[in-house]
This record gives C-alpha cells, sequence and structure tokens, in this order.
C-alpha cells in the first residue's frame, strides 16, 4: 500500500472529523455565552437565571441518554455514512435558533436537539474511521477527532468574551453547517457494506482506499467473518 492511499484515508477521516470542531464549540459554548445571557441584553426577551442557565448547560446530556439507542438502530438500518450526514443536517438546522431565539424555552430545544445529534455522531465517528483506515495508520487517525474538538473550544473561547451574542452565534452556526458539505462526499463504511450483501461495493471501495485489489478481498474476508450476512455476490 502505497503514500497515495495513506492520503486518501487522511483525507476522508479529516472530511468526517470536521463535525468535531462544532462538537468543541458546542461544549464551550456555555462559559462565554451565559455570561452575556445573565448579565447583558441580548435578543431573548428576558436576562437567564441561574436555574434557566443550569437547564441551558444540563438539558442536551440530558436528551443525549434518552436517544442513545436509537442510534445504534439506525446504523443498523441506513449505515454509518447516512446517519453521520442526517445528523449533522438535522443539527445544522436547529442551530438556526442561536441565532433567532427570543425566548429561553428556544435555547432549551436548540441544546437539546444540538446535544442529542452530537452524542450520535461521536458515537458514530471512531468506528468509521477505524473501518475506513489501515492497520498502520489507524492509532494517528483516531486521535483527529480530539484535536479538531479542541480546535473548537479554542476557537469559540477566543471569540465568546469579544464578540457580540449574535456575532458568536452566527460564526458557530455557519461552522457547524459548512463543516456538512464535506460529508456528502466520502464513502459509506466498508463494513457497513459487507454487512448489508453490498459486497462489490465494499470491495471497489477498499481498493479505491488501499491501492490493492488484494488487501482488499482479504479486509473483506476479515469483515465476512463477523457478518451476519453472506459473502459473496
Amino acid at each position: 500500500m502505497g503514500g497515495s492511499a495513506n492520503i486518501r484515508q487522511y483525507i476522508i477521516v479529516i472530511s468526517v472529523n470536521l463535525t468535531s470542531i462544532g462538537m468543541g464549540m458546542t461544549l464551550s459554548w456555555t462559559s462565554p455565552m451565559l455570561v452575556k445571557l445573565m448579565h447583558e441584553d441580548t435578543q431573548l426577551s428576558d436576562r437567564v437565571n441561574e436555574d434557566q442557565a443550569s437547564w441551558i448547560v444540563s438539558v442536551g446530556f440530558l436528551s443525549s441518554i434518552v436517544f442513545f439507542p436509537v442510534f445504534y438502530w439506525l446504523v443498523s438500518l441506513y449505515g454509518r455514512k447516512k446517519v453521520m450526514l442526517y445528523l449533522s443536517i438535522f443539527r445544522a438546522t436547529v442551530n438556526l435558533l442561536f441565532i433567532f431565539a427570543t425566548e429561553v424555552w428556544m435555547l432549551y430545544l436548540v441544546r437539546g436537539v444540538t446535544g442529542t445529534c452530537e452524542i450520535g455522531i461521536l458515537s458514530i465517528i471512531p468506528a468509521y474511521s477505524a473501518e475506513i483506515a489501515s492497520k498502520q495508520i489507524r492509532g494517528a487517525l483516531g486521535t483527529i477527532a480530539q484535536l479538531l474538538n479542541a480546535v473548537g473550544m479554542l476557537i469559540m473561547l477566543s471569540l465568546g468574551p469579544y464578540a457580540s451574542y449574535l456575532m458568536v452565534n452566527i460564526v458557530y452556526v455557519t461552522t457547524i453547517a459548512v463543516m456538512v458539505v464535506p460529508m456528502f462526499f466520502v464513502p459509506d463504511s466498508p463494513y457497513c457494506m459487507v454487512k448489508k450483501g453490498r459486497i462489490n461495493e465494499a470491495l471497489k471501495t477498499l481498493t479505491y482506499l488501499r491501492d490493492s485489489e488484494l488487501l482488499a478481498q482479504e479486509e473483506i474476508k476479515e469483515m465476512s467473518c463477523v457478518s451476519d450476512y453472506p459473502r459473496g455476490n
């Protein structure tokens, strides 16, 4: 397997993990924004009190606990790429409320939906990255998510204290929306293809990723051993 194959894998895994920048911004959003919501006049009809601030912080984590089992079912039904893409699009769409919200319940809603979607994406990305990456660079590619997550936190914590509430949210929502675009162009997980019996598609994808049809066939055999579906078609 040549260097060009490694480059392809890096590009695909980085493209998917770009959404981690948005996750980092989500995690750190409350740090600068709650100060503004509680002590400054924003587009909300009233300032946020301590109880409301607590709910804004926690609602995303609470909702994700409820919906987490659904993600396993969705992945089994549609595959990793589609579920990541659908969750990312839904998250980006709902996040527009950050710009237009005038009541605190709207922040509860958007934080709850965003937290749920991001937990779903976060549960899929490591498996997807591992299935795309070859054994030799799997460890290196596995660190990308945390690196980009930290970049997102850095952006939010650097911008948040100095820009207005509206401007921070515009940057935040735009970043999340832009990071969805690369997901349209990455391949589905080869393992999910094998599990669905789409062996020819899996072989084509792995051959592209590994630069070797022989290596691709060997990996498909390994995947078939742990799959409930037959190997050939």
